[in-house]
């Protein structure tokens, strides 16, 4: 907790671990959490930060201008609630790979419980169809990979003579290692997918 021009700040960090799929609009409902009064103003700094490049945007606007991006599973939102005595409250939100970290912070301790329950159930919204699956693969790949990686099995079809059932099984073999792979990178059924286009 701190104290600002008197007034008790409201100050926690909270961890979110569930997969998340999140468009454009999806950016924007998230800020739109931090609309309050009419006497408010909402800064936002959102922090791109894809494969070979960070990019640093003042405001939504700048997620049309980057639209043409790939998706990212890192970003950073940064929000400011400002009033002519200073800051009020905001949020500081991280996405990075499989984690969803988000500091919250108001002098109002009824909007900083009601801001966290909206959070809350913002994420839970996102919940992409495939997150059932992600709570499997980590048991599944292991066993597929028992199965496909049958060299003995491949072997005795090719002593056999029988070169067709011996390649399907290399065939299955290479599929297998090549998606538990990428599973285990999150191109697969990514835990955090976020892209700045638009739905549509």
């Amino acid at each position: 907790m701190h104290l600002t021009a008197g007034l008790r700040t409201h100050h926690k960090d909270f961890v979110e671990d569930r997969p998340v799929a999140c468009h454009k609009e999806d950016i924007h409902e998230l800020v739109s959490l931090f609309s309050g009064l009419t006497d408010e103003k909402t800064e936002v700094e959102i922090v791109y930060k894809g494969k070979d490049r960070t990019i640093t945007m003042a405001g939504l606007q700048g997620l049309e201008k980057h639209a043409h991006l790939s998706w990212t599973d890192k970003l950073d939102i940064h929000i400011s609630i400002k009033k002519i005595d200073g800051v009020v409250g905001g949020t500081t939100v991280t996405f990075y790979h499989n984690v969803i970290n988000y500091q919250l912070r108001s002098n109002d301790a009824a909007s900083f419980s009601e801001t966290d329950a909206n959070i809350r159930s913002f994420f839970n919204r996102k919940t992409p169809w495939y997150a059932g699956l992600n709570k499997v693969l980590p048991y599944l790949c292991p066993l597929l990979l028992m199965l496909m990686l049958s060299g003995q099995q491949a072997f005795s079809c090719l002593n056999d003579g029988n070169v067709p059932t011996a390649g399907a099984w290399d065939a299955l073999t290479l599929v297998a290692m090549i998606f538990f792979v990428l599973a285990y990178l999150g191109k697969v059924f990514p835990y955090i997918w976020i892209s700045l286009k638009s739905k549509g």
